[in-house]
């Protein structure tokens, strides 16, 4: 991943409030304990709604008939579908993820572990 992504990736986290950024090396924090930060926070932050995650043809105007059929038929379940990933990525956690990380990486020691 180059720097630019990264800079803006920490732009769209900083804006949303879930990270402190000062100058320098190792200057990005968490602004809330990892338990209150969820995966919706943090998709939401960088990638903006879940609808545009799964973008439905907006030009339905212009379609033929077949095709407008097709994506009215597909929008009466596109709601639902959105709503359900959007309750399960706001009950994952940031925790959640250095849990299973751990679990499956024991030896995995993240930068901010100094238990040595």
């Amino acid at each position: 991943m180059n720097a630019v992504t990264i800079r803006n990736i920490f732009r769209s986290l900083k804006s949303a409030g879930l990270i402190q950024v000062k100058r320098g090396p190792a200057g990005a924090k968490l602004a809330a304990a990892p338990e209150k930060i969820t995966l919706y926070d943090i998709y939401t932050a960088v990638e903006g709604t879940l609808s545009e995650a799964f973008p439905l043809n907006k030009n339905v105007l212009q379609l033929p008939s077949v095709g407008k059929s097709v994506n009215d038929i597909l929008m009466l379940h596109f709601d639902s579908i959105t709503l359900m990933i959007q309750k399960e990525l706001q009950h994952i956690s940031l925790m959640d993820l250095l849990t299973d990380l751990d679990e499956r990486i024991p030896e995995y020691r993240p930068p901010w572990d100094n238990k040595d």
